[in-house]
């Protein structure tokens, strides 16, 4: 008979007296709340794959199909996103440069690593880059598309990794997943506590998303993007207009500028659609994007330039989509 009810997991420590117990059962718990943010971070990758195939419904929305939610104009069904699948594709003669300046922020220092009860397994806790994280990202549809680089003696690990390769075995492979850090060394895990161990951001633009590859636009504090044209618009091809959403991660304030214009940016933390008509003029387009050093990351999850029959596209989903089939 149990002369009591007590809580194993995480609670009613009291019973415990002995501290090696305890320091015991407070490991298994941080252990059980790593693998619950692992078998979260995997759900949200298999159920993104199964929006992206249309399988399944977006959480509040419909099912996207194969062609990402959009008509054979571009057109969204259900509200605009652009042209990203027009009749004439002009993005080669446009030719978009896309250029990175300013100096990104430090990162927090990484605290003592903790051992994971796995082959080779190892975890940082850094709660202030959640909102990078592939987890965070994936969940708002973005994929696995975290900037979040982790360095052994100055050498990178693979980033985006399936728990197989951060767990199971040494693959010198990381997770960002939420306040999580998760990861292997290359050689022997005994040894992580005596190697440099540093955390940096992706400079690469654009930065390979980590699921397939698409090219992901990053503007992290204290940088800018200088995104322009070096062909010319065809004013035969009719009105453009410029359809840009960034994805803003955090707070604090950001600037668009087309042609050196300010573009009025909603009030909203994660902005809406923003149109600018662009003038037909056939000159060179220039949009700069920054964020101060106080300010927010920010990604593009889209920027077409144009019209239903004619449009240049620097990034889409449905346009990345479209090209993979």
């Amino acid at each position: 008979m149990f002369r009591s009810a007590v809580p194993w997991f995480g609670v009613a420590l009291v019973a415990c007296s002995n501290d090696a117990k305890l320091a015991e059962l407070e490991a298994r718990q941080s252990e059980l709340q790593a693998s619950v943010s692992t078998t979260t971070a995997s759900i949200a990758d298999m159920r993104q794959q199964l929006e992206a195939m249309g399988v399944i419904a977006p959480e509040g929305g419909k099912p996207k199909g194969k062609a990402g939610g959009t008509s054979s104009t571009g057109k969204a069904k259900g509200g605009k996103i652009g042209h990203p699948l027009p009749k004439d594709d002009v993005t080669a003669t446009l030719a978009f440069q896309v250029q990175r300046a300013g100096k990104p922020p430090v990162l927090p220092p990484l605290p003592p690593p903790e051992r994971s009860e796995t082959a080779c397994g190892w975890k940082y806790t850094v709660k202030e880059l959640q909102p990078i994280s592939d987890f965070q990202l994936n969940s708002n549809g973005l994929g696995k598309a975290g900037p979040l680089r982790l360095l052994s003696n100055g050498t990178p690990l693979a980033p985006h990794a399936a728990p197989a390769d951060y767990e199971g075995r040494c693959g010198g492979a990381f997770r960002h997943a939420g306040y999580l850090i998760l990861f292997s060394p290359a050689d022997d895990p005994d040894a992580t506590p005596t190697q440099t161990w540093s955390i940096d951001l992706d400079d690469r633009v654009p930065m390979p998303r980590g699921d397939d590859g698409r090219p992901m636009y990053w503007v992290y504090p204290g940088t800018q993007l200088t995104i322009t044209t070096q062909g010319a618009w065809d004013p035969a091809w009719g009105e453009a207009e410029l359809d840009l959403v960034p994805r803003v991660l955090g707070t604090g304030n950001w600037t668009v500028t087309v042609g050196g214009a300010p573009l009025d940016i909603p009030a909203e933390k994660d902005a809406p659609h923003l149109h600018q008509s662009i003038p037909q003029d056939g000159g060179p387009f220039t949009l700069t994007l920054a964020s101060p050093a106080d300010g927010p990351y920010l990604v593009l999850e889209t920027l077409t330039l144009g019209n239903a029959e004619h449009a240049a596209v620097l990034t889409s989903e449905a346009a990345f989509r479209a090209a993979q089939r």
